[in-house]
């Protein structure tokens, strides 16, 4: 199958869940990070 766009991503997604990987295996480490800090800011 090939997908592109909107769909790719949804297809990406459910792969995603059926292999196991969460949203936060993908994350880049910086963003990760920084994401982090963000929370501790809020509270």
């Amino acid at each position: 199958m090939v997908a592109k766009d909107y769909l790719a991503r949804i297809l990406q997604h459910e792969m995603d869940h059926l292999n196991g990987t969460l949203y936060i295996d993908r994350m880049d480490s910086r963003t990760f990070g920084s994401n982090e800090a963000l929370l501790e800011e809020m509270g």
